[in-house]
């Protein structure tokens, strides 16, 4: 009898835990092509069950854990290959609103925004290091691509400086667009994975 309601009582926590984390999350939709990129780096790095539930939190939580991000994957981190996912797709979002910023604001950017946007660069350009860390599992035609892309998009990231340095709204669009096309084309081979799967 005891065995029984211990065994009733842990299934009650168990769905108890769930419900109470579907409640909290900030937001329940999953777009497709995150969806499919977290199922392809979970296949490619065979991680253990607790690794697993790491990145599938990640991608049900979305923002909600920031700060488990960073951590070792014991602790709540994100395993390899979640983690450099998660930092690409941050940066990609930041570089998204700046180029928003510059192309709605024109010649009303500030200086100290240009400034800003000049020590950002550095920072987006070191993800290319997670894109490479990402693009290592990869095959044939798609490594070679993702390969390509990388070094296209730290030399396009690299050439803003210019029209950061002159405050030059039109040529940074422009190397903005690029290094966007780029960005996204290196995250579409990721989003390339069977419906099945």
């Amino acid at each position: 009898l005891k065995a029984g309601h211990i065994k009733q009582d842990f299934f009650s926590m168990r769905f108890s835990l769930f419900f109470l984390l579907l409640a909290t999350a900030e937001g329940f939709v999953l777009s497709r092509r995150r969806h499919a990129v977290m199922m392809r780096l979970e296949a490619q790095s065979r991680r253990s069950m607790l690794a697993e539930t790491a990145a599938a939190a990640t991608v049900v939580f979305g923002s909600s854990l920031p700060a488990l991000a960073g951590a070792p994957v014991g602790e709540g981190g994100l395993p390899d290959g979640a983690r450099q996912f998660s930092n690409v797709l941050l940066q990609q979002r930041e570089w998204n609103k700046i180029g928003k910023r510059v192309r709605d604001g024109g010649s009303s950017v500030s200086k100290d925004e240009w400034k800003n946007i000049q020590l950002y660069t550095r920072k987006l350009y070191a993800a290319a290091d997670d894109m490479g860390d990402m693009a290592k599992n990869l095959k044939g035609d798609d490594k070679a691509k993702a390969q390509d892309l990388i070094k296209e998009f730290k030399a396009t990231v690299k050439s803003s400086d210019p029209s950061i340095v002159a405050n030059d709204s039109a040529a940074f669009l422009d190397v903005y667009v690029t290094s966007s096309k780029q960005l996204n084309e290196f995250l579409a081979i990721f989003s390339d994975v069977p419906d099945e799967l």
